[in-house]
């Protein structure tokens, strides 16, 4: 109990002092009213921000592409649906192409389109029962359409995250395809160097 008592009463004299003393090195406080920094800031940027298509929403958009020769674009969302509508800025409706019913990552048209209808899409399975994670098919539209009777799976591969996704054809006429190192965080499978695997490499 005595231990106690002398604990509470150090308490309280140390409290008492640190209240009493004064700011080490100043007498009083001085107002900061002008910065004492020197230089002048950057040029604002000449570029502004505009809605490139105020009348048409997209959920989760994360990727579009133009479609060759047709005055149109394809817009993918994140969550599986790709939708087409015109390329004209006063565009105000969209039609549904086809929900893939997985997680979208990228989308590529086919130079030849217009004979074909060919799209490609890069999609992420959901299924942990799986060894597949990311997946590139080909689709083929027809009047505007996808069915999912018409994909073709072209490309898959395990990952477990970082999936890459990006598609694009070159002026060559190949479909490039990005994958990522397949790891929840920074390159854990060391993959980024290994030219054996499909992981943290661009697929022609």
């Amino acid at each position: 109990m005595l231990g106690l008592v002398s604990v509470i009463l150090l308490d309280l004299v140390l409290a008492s002092r640190l209240q009493a003393a004064e700011p080490i090195g100043l007498t009083e406080r001085v107002e900061w009213t002008k910065s004492q920094v020197k230089g002048s800031p950057e040029p604002p940027s000449p570029y502004v921000v505009r809605v490139a298509y105020p009348d048409v929403q997209f959920e989760n958009p994360v990727d579009g592409k133009t479609i060759p020769g047709l005055g149109k674009l394809v817009v993918a969302e994140v969550t599986g649906k790709i939708w087409m509508l015109d390329e004209d800025r006063k565009a105000s409706d969209k039609k549904l192409v086809i929900d893939v019913g997985t997680k979208v990552y990228g989308v590529a048209v086919h130079p030849e389109f217009r004979q074909n209808g060919y799209l490609f899409v890069m999609s992420i399975s959901q299924d942990r029962e799986t060894d597949v994670g990311s997946r590139v098919s080909r689709y083929e539209v027809k009047e505007g359409v996808a069915s999912a009777e018409s994909e073709l799976v072209i490309i898959e591969w395990p990952t477990g995250g970082h999936n890459g996704g990006c598609l694009g054809f070159g002026e060559d006429g190949f479909l490039y395809i990005s994958a990522g190192d397949g790891s929840g965080i920074a390159d854990e499978l060391h993959t980024g160097q290994d030219v054996t695997d499909l992981l943290g490499c661009i697929m022609r």
